[in-house]
């Protein structure tokens, strides 16, 4: 008999993020070895009763465990935001003292997709690091010691250590010391944070593709694929993967709802979208080398979307 592997993964989504959260799921469990045991942990600070039953209806595609934890949203008020992430962005810097029984926790990003088995991932002995993480050199512009700062939309967290060593109140502390100084929420936070105490995983890991800038960035065989840029559920993410989320987004209850949305967005944005298509090509004209290259790739990226929706 397979020995079963226990894979905890935890979500952070507010309602607006509980569909592609169900996505992500779903590409869990249909990716999974037949020994993996899998249990999801929905951190949330107030999910409807219709989503809960959404997100639930995952248990269809093959059998695994569902917790709802509820956080106050009051203890991070205050608390620094950027402008394309919400509150519930925080809620991951608590995930080790909500999940009190749970020693290692792998966090991810509602707009990601896994395309393999994780329990090599999940198996990793973190030993005195914080966390496993996808890190890129260059230190992100915030002194960091290591001069590798990661991407926080994948975490392998060592729950049991960040209980022991105290991680969510020191978190909060360096927080509301230096709240005038963090420029990009939780995610600069915890590199902070974790820094020097952590190991670094390869790509495949945290894939992300700058498809908007049209550069040519990919991998092959990514096994977690983080939709950075435009949600994957949208009809303006141009990301080289999208149908494989699509394939995955088909099996969940928040199909119709994608559809429906897009509609609506598609007929509410196809007037600014043919503006600003008119705009870039006349702006990738004039001005500094610079800026010329910038408005050109914003011009092909539009061009992109205008002919996706060409019927």
């Amino acid at each position: 008999m397979l020995k079963k592997e226990k894979i905890t993964i935890a979500y952070a989504p507010d309602e607006n993020y509980a569909g592609i959260t169900s996505v992500s799921m779903i590409s869990v469990l249909k990716n999974a070895d037949s020994s993996d045991e899998i249990e999801f942990v929905i951190i949330h600070s107030g999910l409807s009763d219709a989503s809960i039953e959404k997100i639930n209806s995952v248990k269809n595609i093959r059998h695994c465990n569902i917790r709802f934890v509820k956080v106050e949203r009051d203890e991070f008020k205050g608390f620094p935001l950027v402008n394309w992430v919400t509150m519930a962005t925080w809620f991951r810097i608590k995930i080790a003292e909500l999940c009190n029984d749970i020693d290692k926790i792998l966090y991810l990003d509602s707009d990601t997709m896994v395309l393999s088995s994780l329990k090599n991932l999940f198996n990793i002995d973190l030993g005195s690091n914080y966390a496993a993480v996808v890190a890129l050199p260059g230190g992100g512009g915030i002194g960091l010691k290591s001069l590798l700062y990661f991407n926080a939309g994948v975490i392998l967290i060592n729950a049991k250590l960040w209980r022991e060593e105290h991680f969510y109140e020191k978190t909060v502390d360096y927080v509301r010391k230096n709240v005038k100084n963090i420029k990009c929420a939780d995610q600069d936070t915890l590199n902070i944070m974790i820094d020097e105490r952590k190991i670094n995983l390869g790509r495949e890991y945290n894939y992300c593709e700058q498809y908007w800038l049209n550069i040519n960035d990919k991998i092959e065989n990514p096994i977690i694929v983080h939709f950075v840029g435009a949600n994957p559920n949208r009809f303006d993410c141009m990301h080289s993967m999208r149908h494989i989320w699509w394939k995955y987004a088909r099996l969940s209850d928040f199909y119709e709802d994608f559809m429906m949305q897009n509609s609506y967005n598609i007929y509410k944005y196809m007037f600014k979208l043919k503006f600003d298509n008119i705009k870039f090509f006349i702006y990738s004209k004039v001005g500094s080398q610079k800026s010329r290259k910038r408005y050109y790739n914003k011009y092909l990226h539009n061009t992109k979307i205008l002919n996706s929706l060409k019927y």
